[in-house]
């Protein structure tokens, strides 16, 4: 009976929460900084009955989805400390190990399993970003984690409720950071043109479900935003500026984003290109001004694209190592980042080779979430980004970077005591 308890994730794991609590307790601060202010307000106007508003602007408007504001509620309407929303913080971040943990074992030996997952549950950049702040990074990471540990479950038993709870979790990543909801429109595009050329309409019948109920699920939000500004799937105001931003044509400039506000105080080379632009489009609405910094990036990369690859590959490099930014003197806190996320790359390569080698033989459930993992990376790197929005698909692709190298990789020991890494299977070898 011991055995069966200790065996339990949540028991198994529970120093994690421990170490969480502690970190929010001695992190945090008692005051909002930076974003954090926008989502306690946004708490606050969902307890008046709205959501949207023009008192500071575009970033008051629909700047972010309603999903972590949602959580915030309770502790908004009681008008709480801030350390106890943060403390749901930690709770969010290890019951994303306990998912995780349980979605490994689908691949790996418990043994190996826990090991990767205490791993992930020992990744400092996401500790430090997700659990002293009022930040989307720990909801985001719980939706992700559940997301999978139900699709794969319901890959496996297919229960009607494990489909709900699956599509339920993605759907609510969606509305926490809206661009999950572009990431499973075209990922449910992609696999309904599959669909009509594919042999195995049964696997993705049972993916295109849980897409359109995830969607389901967001219809409130999206019927919201449809009766503000008139216009079918409106995400946010927020992509504009990132576009605009990520399109800059200006030398010495690398894509990276600013604040349109304190612009001429806080970057004044970056304000003398951008002057006569931002000042044209000051008096328009957020609706407006967004479609208008969208129509200027679109232009910006077709008339200057070979700057705009320049901006992209700086941009790729900014999710990863958090580096480089326009007009700022590199430090080393980059070295923070550096560390775990040059390995987090060399996995990532390993298993894009292996993944190459053996593309016949990955299963259709690997795939799928691989998908959203690539559409997902493809639409950040497209628009102004920060390393902070890796954290999200750290699960996913830790699950396919695990699945490869037990499935494809074997290490031995030859005659002379050398170990050796082989290659299990692979399409190109078997030729």
């Amino acid at each position: 009976m011991k055995k069966y308890i200790l065996s339990k994730e949540y028991i198994t794991l529970l120093p994690f929460l421990v170490a969480y609590v502690l970190i929010v307790i001695f992190k945090q601060q008692n005051i909002l900084v930076g974003d954090e202010g926008r989502f306690w307000s946004y708490a606050a106007k969902l307890l008046k009955g709205y959501y949207a508003d023009n008192e500071f602007g575009e970033y008051s408007y629909l700047w972010n989805g309603p999903g972590y504001p949602i959580v915030l509620m309770p502790f908004r309407y009681l008008e709480t400390s801030l350390l106890y929303p943060k403390l749901m913080n930690a709770f969010f971040l290890y019951s994303g190990l306990i998912f995780f943990f349980r979605s490994l074992k689908h691949f790996i030996s418990r043994k190996k399993s826990l090991l990767v997952t205490c791993v992930l549950g020992l990744y400092y950049p996401l500790l430090l970003m997700a659990l002293p702040t009022l930040m989307t990074e720990a909801l985001s990471f719980l939706c992700c984690t559940a997301f999978i540990c139900f699709y794969l479950s319901y890959h496996r038993y297919r229960k009607t409720w494990q489909l709900l709870l699956c599509a339920f979790f993605l759907g609510y990543l969606a509305i926490t950071k809206v661009i999950f909801g572009y990431v499973i429109v075209t990922v449910l595009v992609i696999l309904l043109i599959l669909y009509l050329f594919s042999k195995a309409k049964k696997t993705l019948v049972a993916s295109i479900k849980i897409l359109i109920c995830s969607l389901v699920i967001c219809s409130p939000y999206l019927i919201y935003t449809y009766s503000l500004t008139d216009k079918f799937f409106y995400w946010g105001n927020s992509g504009g500026m990132n576009l605009y931003w990520m399109s800059s044509p200006y030398d010495g400039e690398l894509g990276d984003w600013y604040f349109f506000e304190n612009l001429e105080e806080s970057q004044p080379e970056v304000y003398e290109n951008h002057k006569e632009y931002l000042a044209s489009i000051e008096d328009l609405d957020p609706v407006e001004k967004d479609a208008a910094l969208k129509q200027k990036g679109v232009e910006n990369i077709l008339d200057h694209k070979e700057k705009f690859v320049r901006n992209w590959i700086s941009n790729v490099s900014r999710i990863f190592i958090e580096l480089p930014y326009s007009y700022r003197v590199q430090s080393n806190n980059q070295l923070f980042y550096l560390f775990p996320n040059g390995i987090l790359i060399v996995f990532l390569c390993m298993a894009i080779f292996l993944s190459v080698c053996n593309y016949k033989l990955l299963p259709t459930r690997v795939v799928f979430l691989l998908l959203i993992a690539i559409v997902y990376l493809g639409g950040v790197s497209l628009l102004s980004a920060y390393v902070r929005f890796l954290y999200p698909i750290l699960p996913l692709l830790l699950i396919w970077i695990c699945y490869t190298f037990e499935n494809y990789i074997k290490i031995s020991r030859s005659d002379e005591g050398t170990l050796m890494i082989v290659i299990k299977k692979s399409n190109f070898l078997s030729k």
